[in-house]
């Protein structure tokens, strides 16, 4: 059930309210690591999110109960516990991205049946993550021509 104007859009669900999607939130359950000589949240900047990076299962489904993130990343070598959940705690609109172990295929497939958009190996991931990015943000809003000249004044 929706309740309010298209602006300010809030879903009544299982008798918890969820506010607007955090369009630009990035929520990570993944080792403090660099991929391609930045971290994953280094990437989030450069793609204008926001990042939470969390340490375990409780502390991801407590960000995802707290917040609408458009993309959680998931390294499945941590501690992740039920994927099922993860999933069922996701918002709609939400996108759910796992890698891990290129020799762990069971995971990954795992990942996928829980409900999860994409499960790849750590290979893959590393590569790729501004595509990644780009295939499950969506991109930020234009800016006026007024901020864009603010932008360069503080510059």
């Amino acid at each position: 059930m929706f309740r309010g104007g298209a602006a300010s859009c809030v879903r009544v669900d299982s008798c918890r309210i969820v506010g607007p999607m955090e369009s630009r939130l990035i929520v990570a359950l993944v080792r403090d690591y660099y991929l391609g000589g930045a971290d994953l949240g280094g990437f989030a900047r450069a793609y204008e999110c926001k990042y939470k990076r969390v340490d375990n299962h409780s502390d991801l489904i407590k960000a995802l109960r707290s917040s609408r993130p458009v993309l959680v990343v998931v390294d499945l070598a941590c501690d992740v516990g039920d994927l099922r959940e993860v999933a069922s705690q996701a918002q709609n609109g939400t996108h759910l991205v796992a890698f891990g172990p290129a020799h762990d295929e069971g995971l990954r497939r795992e990942a996928k049946a829980a409900g999860f958009h994409e499960a790849m190996p750590n290979i893959e991931f590393h590569r790729t993550v501004p595509d990644v990015l780009a295939r499950h943000i969506p991109p930020p809003p234009e800016k006026s021509g007024l901020d864009r000249l603010l932008d360069r004044f503080r510059a």
